[in-house]
């Protein structure tokens, strides 16, 4: 993070930096618009779609259930300016999920429940979800949690839905497929309806491993040790996470040439001057490719000795000479493996200061 605050020149004098001479005129414009619904498309990940329930057709008798449903501020999270006209606290401007559910499916095919808070206790409409729910051909729940849950020192202890929402969950009926949208931003609602009936093809990947939910009592919170059984993050964890990091799927079948491509190293051998614990494996490149049917493109990687540097006990970033693995995959089940070798001495490529 403080490597992309060095790029984006925000340590820079103020003076120097672009980001304070944006005019007024340069906010709020079609083309700002249209990046910020094209991101929020494009952040979006598709993490399951069994039996391809997804997308739906238009016009399908859809019922439209949870308390995300009806979010403005769950949107767009808590790190942000004033959105709408009026104060910062304002955020009527902000389309919601159900609003842009029912412009795109026909409010004449679409019917809406709201079962549950965010959290509490009380089930008072399940009885009703489950009414609309019978009554359609589909179901689409929005969940998740908001400022209320997490938020500057406000941290939960567990990684779970919030109870009351796993429960509406549970009485509605099994779940065919998964959407991660994140904190999607102003255009979230849009971008979540163009997926959900597939004006919009999903490439979004996770940026973060989705462990089991037991994984936060296996660790300790308060340590910052990486390598620690179970171990932390893609580059360390050795268990079974419940959907790994890069992961993403998408309505369309690919071979190696997903929307995105990453490209992984892997050390297997590093001698006797090696780190004493070797990660897993350390995404180095990625590459996101826009392909149309039967559409194909090459990608192209390069990877320098100090590619494969590792990280030794005193912070340096060194380059030890042995065996690497090279892995190329698209994050779900694609992927080829190249091994290098690595010759010469263990150079520093950069000290730690």
């Amino acid at each position: 993070m403080r490597c992309l605050r060095f790029e984006l020149g925000l340590f820079d004098p103020i003076g120097d930096q672009p980001y304070w001479k944006v005019k007024p005129s340069d906010v709020n414009t079609v083309e700002a618009k249209q990046l910020s619904l094209d991101l929020a498309r494009k952040s979006i990940v598709l993490l399951q779609n069994n039996n391809s329930v997804l997308p739906l057709q238009k016009g399908t008798k859809l019922a439209v259930l949870g308390p995300h449903a009806q979010a403005k501020w769950g949107l767009i999270g808590n790190y942000l300016g004033q959105m709408c006209h009026g104060d910062y606290n304002e955020v009527g401007c902000i389309q919601t999920p159900l609003e842009a559910v029912t412009a795109t499916n026909g409010a004449a095919s679409t019917s809406f429940a709201l079962g549950c808070n965010i959290s509490g206790n009380s089930t008072a409409g399940f009885d009703e979800a489950v009414k609309v729910t019978q009554e359609a051909d589909a179901a689409v729940l929005f969940l998740g949690i908001d400022e209320t849950i997490e938020a500057e020192v406000n941290d939960r202890n567990h990684i779970n839905l919030p109870a009351i929402q796993m429960q509406l969950l549970q009485r509605i009926r099994a779940t065919e497929a998964l959407m991660e949208a994140f904190y999607p931003g102003f255009f979230g609602a849009q971008a979540m309806a163009d997926v959900l009936f597939g004006d919009t093809n999903p490439g979004g990947k996770l940026p973060v491993t989705m462990y089991r939910s037991d994984y936060v009592t296996s660790i300790d919170m308060k340590s910052m040790n990486m390598t620690a059984a179970p171990g932390r993050s893609y580059r360390y964890f050795e268990g079974e996470p419940v959907f790994p990091f890069g992961w993403g799927l998408s309505y369309t079948t690919f071979s190696l040439a997903s929307s995105v491509v990453f490209a992984y190293f892997r050390p297997v051998t590093t001698g006797a001057t090696g780190p004493a614990t070797l990660l897993n494996q350390q995404l180095f490149d990625y590459r996101r490719v826009g392909l149309k049917p039967t559409e194909k493109n090459q990608v192209s990687f390069t990877a320098q000795r100090s590619t494969l540097a590792l990280v030794d006990e005193q912070g340096n970033l060194v380059s030890f000479p042995g065996s690497y693995e090279i892995i190329v995959t698209n994050g779900v089940h694609e992927r080829q493996t190249f091994r290098v070798q690595v010759d010469g001495e263990p150079e520093i490529i950069r000290a730690h200061v």
